[in-house]
């Protein structure tokens, strides 16, 4: 049986995340739906982590174990998209080893989080529309504290109960402009709702609501409880999985 890998782009708007639910439309249902009527077997496709109700993809990655061993790479690239809506593409699929796991050989996450000072009707579906006057300095400097090995209790969703909590993140920094700013965030791993968390409640340091030292409590001393604001699902996406090699032809 061979294994492939599917890069993967969507646009989260009209999803509950990428994770299979028993009522709600899901990227993962809908993959393994168009993979059914391709293949007619029933086949899992395992991603490389979840992404939350609303939530885009530009660089998502998966696995499956191919069912037909006379379907080549590009008869599944194909095949999957003439069956998926069209805000689920998949960009590539390749042949990997038969060992490979797209959740468990992932080295690091890239996210990109999206914000506008200048409200707007056309992409507001991209963006989070963020009103008044903000202190980029502190946003800066709320985002170099990220950087580093840290327990991010804080800042993961109340309903988890993942027992390992601590995340090395490599690169946290805000791109600014004058209307739109754009975080970014690269770690080994990210909590549930961990990167909305973060920028909600970097935000609100940048809006005076709290202080640097209190955001610094909500790292130094981890809290489920702590009263971190989580900014909207829309504004965030996930850019890139790496893995040990490169996976994916470069275009």
């Amino acid at each position: 049986m061979s294994r492939f890998a599917l890069l993967i782009e969507y646009d989260g708007s009209q999803y509950h995340g990428w994770q299979i639910q028993k009522a709600d439309p899901t990227i993962q249902q809908h993959l393994e739906d168009a993979m059914q009527q391709l293949t007619q077997q029933s086949v899992r496709i395992i991603g490389s982590g979840r992404t939350d109700t609303g939530v885009h993809a530009r660089g998502q990655v998966a696995h499956f174990d191919s069912p037909r061993e006379d379907f080549t790479a590009e008869i599944y690239r194909r095949g999957l998209n003439a069956n998926l809506p069209d805000d689920i593409l998949v960009k590539a699929c390749v042949s990997v080893s038969d060992d490979f796991h797209a959740r468990f050989d992932a080295k690091r996450r890239d996210y990109q989080y999206t914000m506008t000072m200048n409200p707007r009707a056309l992409g507001r579906q991209y963006a989070w529309s963020v009103r008044g006057s903000l202190d980029v300095t502190l946003l800066q400097q709320t985002a170099e504290f990220v950087e580093g090995t840290h327990d991010f209790t804080s800042f993961m969703s109340a309903r988890s109960d993942i027992e390992n909590t601590r995340c090395h993140i490599i690169k946290s920094s805000w791109k600014i402009g004058s209307k739109r700013l754009r975080y970014f965030g690269c770690g080994d791993r990210f909590l549930h709702n961990m990167v909305r968390c973060l920028v909600g409640t970097m935000v609100e340091v940048a809006r005076g609501r709290y202080t640097m030292d209190e955001f610094r409590q909500f790292i130094d001393e981890p809290d489920k409880k702590a009263p971190v604001v989580r900014a909207p699902a829309h504004g965030l996406v996930l850019d890139k999985v790496h893995y040990p090699g490169e996976i994916f032809p470069r275009k």
